[in-house]
């Protein structure tokens, strides 16, 4: 009795973070910081938020020097997300898939700009 019920505390479990690392979820106003070869280099702090197209963009904390004060999703190299004590690598492949078309698109040419 006791194996079957580890054995499903396991299986639960295994479920349960299995799904969670599948699939990032990043909510409306999470910090995270950025590199894109699109800005400066080195890391941009910033949080999540959604325009008005329906696209996830990482609006800046700080403008860049050369004036960006938002950056789209699918334009990033490097996207990290804060922890209790440190940053977390973020998959972005798998958010930029999950962008409606229009978002991926306008990647493609540039930054986007947040209405």
């Amino acid at each position: 009795m006791r194996v079957a019920a580890l054995l499903l505390s396991v299986m639960a479990c295994t479920t349960v973070f299995g799904a969670a690392a599948e699939t990032p979820v990043l909510p409306e106003g999470v910090v995270v910081r950025i590199q894109s070869s699109q800005i400066e280099s080195g890391w941009h702090a910033g949080r999540i938020r959604t325009a008005a197209s329906g696209c996830r963009m990482i609006v800046l904390g700080t403008p860049t020097a050369s004036g960006y004060e938002s950056v789209a999703l699918a334009a990033l190299a490097r996207l990290q997300r804060t922890e209790p004590v440190r940053w977390t690598e973020v998959a972005l492949a798998e958010l930029i898939e999950q962008e409606p078309e229009q978002c991926r698109e306008a990647a493609a040419t540039g930054l986007a700009a947040l209405k």
